[in-house]
């Protein structure tokens, strides 16, 4: 694999830990790493070792980074973006950052107005809709936290409710509505981050997690 770009991309948003290792080859697939953990900064580092050793490609090969920078858990959101720094700066590569409700949004080649729901836990959903057409993806609105009673209300303006459902248990009846446990946003931030790699586009010079609620631990001064 040392002819092809290769790109890593890292989500640690909500209690799975997902990598994703993308080539640029023609015909390669993602090579990548789906576990529920709860600690991610213990899985982290043996994660990327096992998807590169899939890849049989060596972490000095990765030219670039792709991470999922919330909105999500606080710890994990943490966890990968301080490894994404890592790496930036260790090997000098370009990392770009991704709304995890984006890529919820662009997960599957479906097109229309989609609506992006992220359990928050506390009883809300993180959301978000897109307007998607082809290969193009524009909000339509800012993330936002909802009640898990506002679901349906929401999901039924959409072409589309793609959902992760996390520990909410409410009714996800609706017809439109595709319900998960997990999805794999790393092969999302991946595939992104390795199509601006190869257009030239400069890494994100901020990486700073999205929050769309307040910390639950808060610094008393």
């Amino acid at each position: 694999m040392n002819e092809a770009l290769l790109s890593l991309g890292i989500d640690t948003c909500g209690r799975f830990l997902n990598l994703s290792l993308s080539s640029s080859l023609k015909g390669e697939r993602d090579f990548c790493f789906e576990k529920e953990v709860k600690n991610h900064s213990a899985h982290l580092p043996l994660a990327i070792e096992e998807v590169l050793k899939k890849a049989s490609a060596k972490l000095k090969e990765i030219q670039t980074v792709g991470v999922v920078a919330g909105p999500g858990s606080f710890t994990g959101l943490r966890v990968g973006m301080s490894t994404a720094l890592g790496l930036k700066f260790s090997l000098k590569i370009p990392v770009h950052k991704f709304s995890s409700l984006y890529c919820l949004a662009n997960y599957f080649k479906i097109e229309g107005k989609i609506g992006a729901f992220l359990d928050a836990r506390k009883g809300e959903f993180y959301f978000q809709c897109f307007e998607k057409k082809g290969a193009h993806s524009n909000p339509l609105c800012e993330s936002m936290a909802l009640k898990y009673c506002m679901l349906k209300e929401y999901a039924k303006k959409m072409d589309w409710a793609i959902v992760l459902k996390g520990g909410a248990e409410i009714d996800f009846s609706a017809p439109n509505m595709r319900v998960f446990d997990n999805l794999n946003l790393a092969k999302v931030a991946s595939r992104e981050a390795l199509q601006r790699l190869s257009k030239g586009i400069d890494g994100d010079e901020k990486l700073i997690p999205i929050y769309v609620r307040d910390p639950d631990a808060i610094v008393q001064m």
